[in-house]
């Protein structure tokens, strides 16, 4: 769903030469995002010893050439906010455990979401209290899932991190002819996340070209098939996150507008991104009115809401408001 948002004055004449470079950007996308989504499989195939070790998302990682690539057609929509962990793919023949203590240790709110290898379909999703967890940690520290024989790939976000912060233990059963797998609990660095920072010095023509329709199919979307801009927005986020997008002009700041029981029941978080997906800002908000930095580049704004705590009624149309000037 989309952040309530003003309608330009009109849709401009631009979209007469910019909705054929569209329809060539989304095929573009689409096309690397299967030649791609291959080329890495058979990598992370090929890294068996890697694959047991968390990854984290930060400078260290960007620095593999696939690592960029991969995230602009498999996760495009950058979580600015949550320090991010990846594990897997993991063999499973009919359980995962995950010290979900540590996670509560590590962070004041968190969640592990369990992906299908290779559809990367979510199977499975833990979060701490704070985000109404849809499963309880055992008294021991540990959460048990039970899961069918197959491969699995492990996400773990982090929200405001707490001293000395580890990615959890990892525990399963293998798969058939394999024995148990044991990932140890992985140190984690405080600053990870200051590559969002400098993270739209990397746009290139071919970053560009790959994200280019998405500003003019958010321009379109009164005319577009919902569920059509939704799968091909939003990212592949845990169930407990609702989502709010829209678009902005060459130039524009952002007025927004944010109801008081809103900011009590959920973290509020904005990621704003150029035309080329990368992040050029990330605010949490925290007063009922705001307005944004002026973007010099068109670009579109997307708000993850969080709730803090099981219960809260969903966010309502009227309660968040963005105003582009």
């Amino acid at each position: 769903m989309s952040a309530r948002q003003r309608p330009p004055a009109s849709l401009g004449f631009d979209l007469v030469w910019e909705l054929p470079l569209a329809l060539l950007s989304w095929g573009f996308f689409h096309f690397n995002k299967a030649l791609i989504a291959r080329a890495y499989q058979v990598y992370l195939d090929g890294q068996a010893e890697r694959s047991r070790r968390w990854q984290v998302l930060g400078e260290e990682t960007l620095r593999l050439p696939v690592s960029l690539p991969v995230l602009l057609t498999k996760g495009p929509r950058w979580n600015t906010h949550a320090t991010i962990g990846t594990l897997g793919p993991l063999p499973v023949q009919s359980q995962l455990a995950v010290q979900t203590g540590e996670a509560d240790r590590s962070a004041a709110a968190w969640s592990v979401v369990v992906y299908a290898y290779p559809s990367f379909a979510t199977f499975r999703e833990l979060g701490s209290l704070e985000l109404g967890s849809l499963e309880q940690g055992a008294a021991d520290g540990w959460t048990v899932l039970p899961l069918p024989a197959g491969r699995y790939v492990l996400g773990v976000r982090y929200y405001d991190l707490q001293s000395d912060p580890r990615l959890p233990a990892v525990r399963c059963d293998g798969g058939e002819g394999q024995g148990e797998v044991e990932v140890a609990p992985e140190p984690l660095p405080a600053d990870s996340n200051r590559v969002y920072a400098t993270l739209a010095e990397r746009t290139t023509p071919y970053y560009l070209a790959l994200h280019y329709y998405v500003h003019t199919m958010l321009r379109l979307r009164p005319w577009l098939p919902a569920g059509l801009v939704r799968r091909e927005f939003l990212p592949v986020g845990d169930p407990c996150t609702q989502f709010r997008y829209g678009w902005f002009a060459a130039g524009s700041q952002l007025e927004l507008l944010c109801g008081e029981r809103l900011l009590q029941d959920y973290r509020v978080m904005l990621s704003v991104y150029n035309r080329a997906s990368l992040p050029i800002h990330s605010a949490v908000l925290t007063s009922p009115r705001s307005t944004s930095p002026r973007f010099e580049p068109a670009g579109f704004y997307l708000f993850r809401l969080r709730p803090r705590r099981p219960g809260v009624a969903p966010c309502a149309q009227e309660e968040l408001t963005v105003h582009p000037q």
